[in-house]
């Protein structure tokens, strides 16, 4: 039996617009990939599904790819892309 544990998610940007918060918690029901996150994620909240895909994610304040584990305790960040110029 696996233990449920919550896992912090800041959002910036258009995702922050989207949701209409800069946090939100998602429940897991034991370890994740950065990966297994975002598809959650985009489950939980299909208007911000879109945008999920094209944003990076960055745990405990350093970009990572899918594959990085996501452990209780750890922040994760979605970061949408930015334009300017």
């Amino acid at each position: 039996m696996s233990a449920t544990h919550r896992i912090r998610i800041r959002l910036f940007a258009q995702a922050r617009d989207i949701l209409g918060t800069g946090e939100i918690y998602v429940d897991c029901d034991g370890p994740a990939s950065a990966g297994e996150l975002r598809s959650r994620l985009a489950d939980l909240h299909p208007d911000l599904a879109p945008l999920l895909s094209r944003s990076a994610l960055a745990v405990n304040l350093e970009y990572v790819d899918d594959a990085r584990p996501v452990k209780p305790g750890d922040e994760v960040a979605v970061v949408p892309p930015v334009a300017g110029g």
